[in-house]
């Protein structure tokens, strides 16, 4: 049993005071340096639309080898496999961990072994919990029919598969390390949460459990980035976000909300500047 003065001991309290307590406030006006992205390669979930794309795009417009995981094609980045720096699509179904892995190592043969940067971005929108009962309970003497767990195979259990080989690569290249990397450089692992992460929004139950679940996830993590290559783990909880053309816009997660309604939107733009804050600052960690 640790003495009460152990300085060991002392640490350990310290970082826990610390994680309770939060990171000091990011102060908005200091300078971002964009340059540390240069030569970088990263991971994008979800990246062929929406939040994922513009974080996608930022990082290759300042360097970075993007590698897009996703089922779907990119609507607008580029896919040239002739430019590495090009947004380059892997697709895959982050919530089959048959999948996710093959198109892990697919990335680190096409990168040649590096990964510097992973974003969980993956995601899909919520079933209203109330429609589901009353369109297969009222007048009905059925038996129950399951809930579809799509939202929770691909928000929570795609963002941890997503996030577990993460931080194996990150731990597995660092044992592998020659030294030369920039000692001010940190691997990053940023999620990607929502406002539901952290407030109900009703009858949204799956979508909203599932992104409570991805705070805690990272929660649960944050504390010991130090075991896993060193990596810097941010969440980034975006509220409803203006992504689409038309009469509707969405949420960060892609769901639709009407015009109509006095809900202040957020733009890409703001979400992918935080993201790059959150990847190129290694002050933030929380």
């Amino acid at each position: 049993m640790a003495a009460p003065n152990d300085p060991e001991l002392t640490r350990r309290r310290q970082r826990q005071e610390d994680f309770l307590r939060g990171t000091s406030k990011i102060n908005f006006d200091d300078h971002v340096d964009h340059h540390v992205l240069s030569g970088k390669t990263a991971i994008i979930t979800g990246g062929a639309s929406g939040l994922g794309l513009g974080i996608a795009k930022a990082l290759s417009d300042n360097g970075c080898r993007v590698a897009v995981l996703d089922l779907s094609e990119c609507a607008e980045a580029g896919t040239d496999e002739s430019n590495i720096e090009s947004p380059k699509l892997f697709k895959c179904d982050v919530s089959s961990w048959e999948s996710l892995l093959a198109a892990f190592q697919e990335v680190m043969l096409w990168s040649a072994d590096r990964l510097d940067i992973v974003v969980l971005s993956a995601g899909v929108r919520s079933h209203n919990i109330k429609d589901l009962i009353l369109k297969r309970a009222v007048g009905s003497a059925s038996t129950p029919v399951k809930p579809p767990s799509s939202v929770f195979d691909v928000n929570l259990l795609g963002t941890y598969y997503s996030a577990y080989l993460a931080l194996w690569y990150f731990t597995n290249l660092e044992s592998k390390s020659d030294g030369l990397e920039s000692s001010s450089w940190r691997p990053q692992l940023l999620f990607i949460g929502s406002l539901a992460s952290y407030i109900e929004q009703p009858l949204s139950a799956d979508y909203c459990a599932s992104k409570h679940g991805v705070r805690g996830l990272w929660k649960s993590v944050r504390s010991h980035s130090a075991s896993f290559g060193g990596c810097q783990t941010n969440l980034l909880a975006p509220t409803f976000i203006d992504n689409r053309q038309g009469s509707t816009k969405s949420r960060g997660d892609g769901a639709l909300i009407s015009l109509t309604t006095d809900v202040k939107l957020g733009e890409v733009a703001d979400v992918v500047a935080g993201a790059l804050r959150c990847i190129c600052d290694n002050n933030i960690e929380g």
